[in-house]
């Protein structure tokens, strides 16, 4: 307070829109760096979380459509077509889960998880290879036994509720890791705006205070000098004229007072003089 009495009187009007501006742009800077962490983390997800899950989404509907291709091939419609056609017409889908399988392991799409999510991974892999291990038993059965084949179709089916089982769970690791980073863009975005209201409310404090202060510092500086002006007017020689303030356009009006009230004492001594 005592630097602002010092303060030329444009630099006192100036000072609270100058602390307001000045809290302005940090609270501008604080929004500005929980967006840019926040944009950040969300392309993180899209290029990490989203590109996984979407990647599994898509090999798993593959796999479940050549699956339910050769369930329905050897256990419906086995009747319908000779050994060699239901071995023919479930080749393809047999090397379909053959690059399913080697899209699994893409380097790529390994490198974008992390360790709990890449266990989870293994042993979907382990339960993919043992499902396809049984699916190419019941193809190859079909030449030889149909009732076989069936059963070892039965037995792939299981192995494929295996995989969907060990499939759901790996999604479930990666929507707990998409959360878990949306909790924290939440409680960031909460501490943002925590931080935000209190400099909000210190800015108007401050602003408020020192305007307060600025108007009663200057409404008691010119008031006094009017008051002093009044009683010189008046004919009240006798009132002191306030001292020097430490406004320099305070201090103007001052030494205007005091040259008027020593104006107005040598006029009044000319004119006992001349009497």
């Amino acid at each position: 307070m005592f630097l602002l009495k010092r303060l030329s009187l444009r630099s006192k009007f100036l000072v609270a829109p100058a602390i307001a501006l000045l809290l302005m742009v940090l609270l501008a800077m604080i929004h500005l760096m929980t967006t840019l962490k926040q944009h950040q983390v969300l392309v993180n997800v899209e290029q990490s979380e989203l590109y996984v899950s979407d990647q599994m989404i898509n090999l798993f509907s593959r796999l479940s459509t050549a699956h339910l291709f050769i369930y329905d091939l050897l256990v419906n419609q086995s009747a319908d077509f000779s050994e060699e056609q239901i071995y023919e017409n479930g080749k393809p889908h047999v090397y379909s889960i053959f690059a399913i399988e080697k899209a699994m392991a893409d380097a790529e799409l390994v490198e974008k998880m992390k360790e709990v999510e890449r266990a989870h991974h293994a042993n979907l892999t382990a339960e993919l290879v043992d499902y396809r291990s049984y699916v190419i038993s019941a193809l190859e059965m079909a030449t030889v036994d149909r009732a076989l084949a069936i059963h070892h179709m039965q037995r792939a089916t299981e192995h494929f509720n295996r995989v969907n089982k060990q499939y759901l769970s790996f999604l479930e690791v990666i929507r707990n890791r998409v959360n878990d980073k949306l909790v924290s863009v939440s409680n960031d975005t909460n501490i943002s705006l925590s931080y935000s209201l209190v400099i909000f409310l210190i800015a108007l404090l401050s602003t408020v205070v020192i305007a307060v202060f600025l108007s009663r510092l200057l409404s008691d500086d010119l008031g006094h000098l009017i008051k002093v002006v009044g009683r010189l007017a008046s004919g009240d020689k006798d009132i002191d004229v306030p001292t020097q303030s430490s406004s320099k356009e305070v201090n103007a009006l001052v030494n205007a007072v005091k040259v008027f009230k020593q104006s107005l004492l040598r006029l009044e001594r000319e004119i006992n003089e001349r009497k």
